[in-house]
């Protein structure tokens, strides 16, 4: 309750109590000890009033301890040296007292500051690191600003050629001159505004943002109305803009290495495209060409059997190049959302044939193996699209099986769902594939084959628009399954 009283109230009460414990005990213990109980309340009410209050009161003191305890009583005259010694301590006792308080407050409250500070600091920190991007760093700095120096603030940063804010472009910070000071600051990186000697006219005080890659940024304050910032002000927000700076700095520097990253792996991407594109558009662009050329020569013209293999050698190139573009016309629609599935039942057995019909050119000394138990199941399924899927996984089926070794397909059901499992017999998927063997552009064993990464691709994202998916292991027997799992046709009937 004391503690709650203002500082006239405390010196007040500090008197009168004093005074009061000196009447009742001056019968007992004589006029002389009473010196020593008003000296003790002098030293007491150092500890919380100020030196002008703890002068007063040994002024105050002094005159009740003259002339009501030492004799004679009711005067201030003072005979004996011993008595004026006392008086006198009053005085040098309070000076001291009241210097070593001062002192101390004031150590007391500059460790409260930087308490304070340090505190601020560290919230702000907290906040920073936990930022989603560059926007939401600048936002919590611009608040962090309001909330610790109770001033409209906002902080401007310019970041690949983008200009961000943060914070509240007040009615006097969203003039066109402070605007102009700002942006001044952003671009010769000094401080502006008032308070500093260039543009001293202005209301805000603006302060710059410089990190390792020079002036990011710009710090204001709304400070019109104040007649000065205090130097402990001024030092709290040299240290608010630090911590704010490398925080820009590391979301900046983080966005720049994602764009080396993302251009690097474009170009990556890019090249193996390239790549991949050009050989697989000039084997099939060659055998055409060399096919036509033999045609056209007056010495095979006359063999009716050696024109009609080159006839079917040009039919085999034109099909492997129509599959390169629908490919890549199929995954660009699918990228860009435009396929329009007309899903309804459908047999999975004339799914299964009708891919194997349209392979079996390409195909011609590959046999197919089916299992018949389940081939009258119906499925759910964009017909066109689906059966381009299961093409695109027998023709890869086909370019990893070796000479004579057969392609196996099977139907099975699971639950809901019917699964077209196919099986080839070649060296298997490396366990280092698996992850990424439905990935775009990735082939696996690239030097084996052909093929430009994009077949896998194709049916992973048709089985996905239909609900469906695609799994792919290897077989304890050697070899590769690839496995499509459909909605059943009749799960709605």
């Amino acid at each position: 309750m004391f503690k709650t009283l203002d500082p006239l109230s405390q010196a007040i009460l500090t008197f009168v109590v004093s005074c009061l414990f000196a009447a009742l005990l001056n019968p007992f213990i004589g006029y002389m000890s009473v010196g020593f109980i008003f000296l003790l309340s002098v030293c007491i009410a150092g500890l919380f009033l100020t030196r002008l209050y703890v002068f007063v009161l040994a002024v105050l003191f002094s005159g009740v301890h003259n002339y009501f305890f030492i004799p004679p009583l009711y005067t201030f005259s003072v005979h004996r040296p011993e008595d004026l010694a006392m008086l006198l301590m009053f005085f040098a006792t309070a000076a001291i007292v009241g210097q070593l308080t001062s002192r101390l407050k004031k150590k007391e409250e500059a460790l409260g500051m930087r308490e304070e500070r340090a505190r601020t600091l560290y919230h702000l920190t907290k906040e920073l690191i936990q930022a989603k991007d560059m926007q939401d760093a600048i936002h919590t700095g611009a608040k962090f600003l309001e909330d610790v120096f109770h001033l409209e603030a906002f902080i401007l940063t310019e970041s690949d050629d983008k200009i961000l804010s943060g914070g509240s472009f007040s009615e006097v910070l969203s003039k066109s001159k402070e605007k102009a000071v700002a942006f001044w600051v952003l671009q010769n990186g000094q401080e502006a505004g008032k308070f500093t000697p260039r543009l001293p006219a202005s209301c805000g005080y603006y302060l710059p943002l410089t990190g390792k890659i020079g002036t990011i940024g710009v710090l204001a304050l709304n400070v019109e109305k104040l007649a000065h910032l205090a130097p402990e002000q001024i030092t709290l927000l040299d240290n608010f803009a630090n911590h704010l700076v490398s925080a820009l700095d590391r979301e900046i520097f983080h966005n720049r290495s994602k764009n080396i990253q993302l251009y690097e792996e474009t170009q990556k991407l890019y090249k193996t495209l390239l790549e991949c594109v050009s050989h697989e558009l000039k084997t099939p662009i060659a055998a055409i060409k060399g096919c036509s050329s033999a045609i056209l020569d007056s010495k095979i013209k006359c063999h009716e059997d050696l024109v009609a293999d080159l006839a079917q050698e040009i039919l085999l190139g034109a099909d492997r190049l129509q599959r390169i573009v629908d490919n890549l016309l199929d995954m660009s629609r699918i990228e860009a959302g435009m396929l329009k599935l007309k899903i309804h039942p459908y047999s999975v057995g004339d799914l299964v044939d009708g891919a194997i019909a349209k392979i079996s050119s390409e195909a011609v000394h590959r046999s197919f193996v089916l299992n018949h138990a389940e081939h009258q199941q119906t499925v759910q399924c964009d017909p066109l699209l689906t059966e381009q899927a299961l093409i695109n996984l027998l023709v890869n089926a086909h370019m990893y099986s070796p000479a004579g070794k057969p392609i196996e397909i099977r139907i099975s059901k699971d639950g809901d769902f019917v699964c077209i499992h196919v099986r080839d017999y070649g060296s298997g998927l490396d366990p280092k594939d698996l992850p990424k063997i439905f990935t775009k552009f990735y082939r696996a064993q690239p030097k084996k084959t052909g093929g430009i990464g994009l077949g896998l691709a194709i049916v992973k994202n048709i089985l996905a628009l239909q609900g469906g998916r695609i799994d792919a292991e290897n077989h304890p027997n050697g070899g590769a399954v690839f496995t499509m799992v459909l909605r059943r046709g009749d799960e709605h009937d």
